[in-house]
């Protein structure tokens, strides 16, 4: 029983990523979302089946977007904080963010209070989850995790994530 529980964590964080999507987005922009996410490449059982919680950071980047779209923006910046701590690639996805804060101020002198919000959230975030993992596994637990991440990179794996995955997808694997 405690395995199925923990097994209908992922499909739940899909009801959760598609319906934030169907609340912040309507209805058309969840019909495709769902016709996309059921024709690329991950979404195919072999990428994360079986697995428990593979789906929590891109619950959270989708939420980060959805609570930019409804302008909670504190909040945004905590999800995307959160979705980046649990997984590290989905940090580059900042580079757009920073850029257009950067454009605002130099354009205006100033930041914006949307942009500010959007960092308090993740840095409130970052402080706050660094602080606790730190506290409940210690210090090392980051150096371990980089060796880790060095060993999962040079490792050939059916469930890499990235531009490449995405674009990989032919006619013969549907």
């Amino acid at each position: 029983g405690f395995q199925q529980l923990l097994a209908a964590i992922d499909p739940l964080l899909f009801a959760g990523l598609f319906g934030a999507i169907l609340w912040a987005f309507g209805w058309r922009v969840f019909c495709v979302a769902v016709i996309f996410w059921g024709c690329q490449l991950p979404a195919e059982y072999y990428w994360t089946g079986g697995a428990f919680l593979r789906q929590d950071w891109l619950f959270f980047l989708i939420l980060c977007a959805c609570l930019l779209k409804k302008r909670y923006f504190f909040l945004a910046g905590a999800a995307f904080a959160y979705s980046t701590l649990l997984r590290v690639f989905p940090g580059p996805l900042l580079f757009g963010p920073i850029v257009v804060a950067a454009w605002y101020l130099w354009k205006h002198r100033r930041f914006k209070k949307e942009h500010l919000r959007v960092a308090y959230g993740g840095i409130v975030a970052t402080v706050l989850l660094v602080g606790v993992s730190i506290g409940v596994t210690g210090k090392e637990s980051y150096k371990d995790f980089w060796a880790h991440i060095n060993v999962h990179n040079s490792t050939p794996l059916t469930n890499h994530m990235g531009l490449k995955t995405i674009v990989s997808h032919g006619y013969e694997g549907r």
